[in-house]
């Protein structure tokens, strides 16, 4: 699960366990206006899994550029 934070006030870090990820090297597919089909997450990160180099202790991140773009990421090795 991921979160997001606009301003210290919403948010109690002693609730929050923090969570370094990985250096490395990572493969992305970078979705536009996902809004208005929520549902291109998830066939972006059934491509990325479906690949043979995946890093097997990995993770998929999301990282939202703005309010409007996604970059949907998974560490290779």
């Amino acid at each position: 699960m991921g979160s997001e934070v606009f301003y210290n006030e919403e948010i109690d870090l002693k609730l929050v366990e923090p969570f370094i990820i990985q250096k490395g090297n990572y493969i992305s597919i970078l979705i536009k206006d996902f809004r208005n089909n929520l549902s291109q997450i998830d066939t972006a990160f059934k491509q990325l899994t479906s690949l043979k180099n995946i890093d097997p202790n990995g993770y998929c991140i999301e990282y939202y550029f703005n309010s409007n773009d996604v970059s949907c990421m998974i560490k290779v090795v």
